[in-house]
């Protein structure tokens, strides 16, 4: 996920969408950053996902991020789930300009 270029001082958000293609309920668990560059603080979510989540269904975790410097920031949001391939790691990438 590509942020792309934020002004300093100011917020972005982006969603990522989790839909269930599984044969059963999908439990989403811990949800986590792991920042590689930047400042940690800078990176938030909000999770809209309610439990269990049913299949076919799906759900929407915002990616949210507050510019406080010039930089190229980079994170990976992690969320648990009970899925086979769990955590699922989306790698997020923001360049803050002035």
């Amino acid at each position: 996920m590509d942020l792309g270029n934020v002004r300093l001082h100011r917020r972005k958000k982006q969603v990522v969408t989790l839909q269930n293609v599984g044969p059963v309920k999908l439990q989403v668990g811990t949800i986590s950053y792991t920042v590689t560059s930047g400042n940690p603080a800078d990176f938030t979510y909000h999770s809209y996902c309610r439990l269990p989540l049913r299949v076919g269904k799906s759900c929407t975790v915002a990616v949210l991020f507050y510019a406080d410097a010039v930089s190229t920031d980079s994170a990976t949001l992690n969320i648990a789930s009970s899925a086979a391939n769990s955590p699922l790691q989306v790698p997020i990438t923001v360049t803050v300009v002035k």
